[in-house]
């Protein structure tokens, strides 16, 4: 299964703008509200969320490590 696959699995969906991916919760309570999202910035190899206590939420991590994977940020140089 693909990192894509696992997000959307957990109910994120999937953008890329630029160098940007961003897997993000809709939020279907108010438009422009503050929603869920991890975001990875190609350029730089690194990636940032707006989710507290994602250190307990094991299926998302394990999507994260798999994007981190299929990106190519994890081989040794």
């Amino acid at each position: 299964m693909s990192a894509k696959e696992m997000f959307e699995k957990l109910g994120y969906e999937y953008s890329k703008v630029g160098e940007k991916i961003y897997y993000e919760e809709p939020n279907p309570y108010e438009l422009g509200g503050h929603s869920p999202y991890i975001v990875f910035y190609t350029v730089n190899q690194h990636w940032d969320t707006n989710i507290v206590g994602i250190e307990k939420k094991k299926d998302l991590l394990q999507a994260i490590n798999k994007q981190v994977e299929e990106l190519g940020w994890n081989n040794e140089k």
